[in-house]
């Protein structure tokens, strides 16, 4: 799955905004 799609649907989740899923995928807690 893309990288940028995993950041808009953890965005629409509510989990993080994009900026933040960003930053949680470049720290690895998210794969």
């Amino acid at each position: 799955m893309p990288e940028e799609r995993l950041q808009k649907i953890l965005a629409k989740a509510g989990l993080a905004s994009r900026r933040n899923a960003e930053e949680l995928i470049r720290q690895g807690k998210v794969t």
